[in-house]
């Protein structure tokens, strides 16, 4: 059974309620230049919009972590801020009842981002393991919807590695001159799941920052506004603005 039948199914099921989008990418790639302009191009009089960042928690193992990242805190350092992610969209699917939802990232970056870990050496097979189980565990018991719509946002690793050396991030900068294939990394799993999320049939598109410079020009965050105003309009037609649920989504009139 495909994705959209499965869809169709459950159209009669779920009441007309307004989209969660889940922006995807690495660190760098200008997601959250991205999210928040989509956010703002849909903040119009006739339409209700809310951007859900990411909060920023007191994580006690981050700084040990960043000082040897292969010192056993990765898995620690990694459920802490998914444990803090998971509580933090507890109430999404009541709040897109009433206003269409942007996430960045969507928790999906987060389980992402462990397995960029261990790839790198820093967790474990088994840790890896036990981070799975915890985080489909938490998505079920916080009952967090499945996105609607996934922006996958990514760039050229080498535009990435740049960017993080212009915004002078402590952390970052750490992480690259240590550790510059990491982002290699982060590079190839996003697409990874990009191309994941594609086969299952999940309403996904892909935007290359690398080809429009959004984060500094007038004219790149045009361009970033209409691919993504582009592509949402295109999947909207083509499964008649269904939810994940099946449900009849919401969107502004220009959509």
């Amino acid at each position: 059974m495909t994705a959209e039948s499965q869809v169709d199914g459950r159209e009669q099921l779920a009441l007309p309620r307004y989209p969660l989008i889940a922006f995807i990418g690495p660190m760098g790639c200008g997601k959250s230049v991205l999210s928040t302009l989509l956010g703002q191009n849909w903040d119009v009089p006739d339409y209700k919009i809310v951007r859900i960042e990411e909060a920023f928690v007191d994580n006690p193992y981050l700084q040990k972590f960043y000082d040897n990242p292969g010192g056993g805190l990765s898995l620690s350092t990694q459920l802490f801020f998914l444990k803090s992610k998971a509580q933090q969209l507890k109430e999404i699917g009541g709040i897109c009842r009433d206003t269409a939802v942007v996430v960045d990232p969507g928790i999906e970056m987060d389980r992402i981002f462990a397995t960029a870990h261990y790839v790198m050496g820093w967790m474990s097979t088994e840790e890896l393991g036990e981070y799975i189980e915890t985080y489909e565990s938490l998505r079920r018991t916080n009952e967090i919807p499945e996105p609607d719509i996934f922006a996958v946002v990514n760039a050229n690793p080498d535009v990435i590695r740049q960017r993080i050396q212009g915004r002078g991030r402590v952390f970052e900068l750490s992480l690259l001159k240590r550790f510059p294939d990491y982002f290699d990394v982060l590079h190839i799993l996003v697409d990874d799941y990009y191309r994941e999320l594609q086969k299952s049939g999940r309403t996904v598109f892909r935007v290359d920052s690398g080809k429009m410079d959004f984060v500094n020009t007038p004219d790149g965050r045009l361009a970033g506004v209409r691919e993504i105003g582009d592509w949402t309009s295109y999947y909207m037609r083509r499964r008649g603005k269904l939810g994940a649920d099946g449900a009849k989504l919401i969107f502004p009139s220009f959509v």
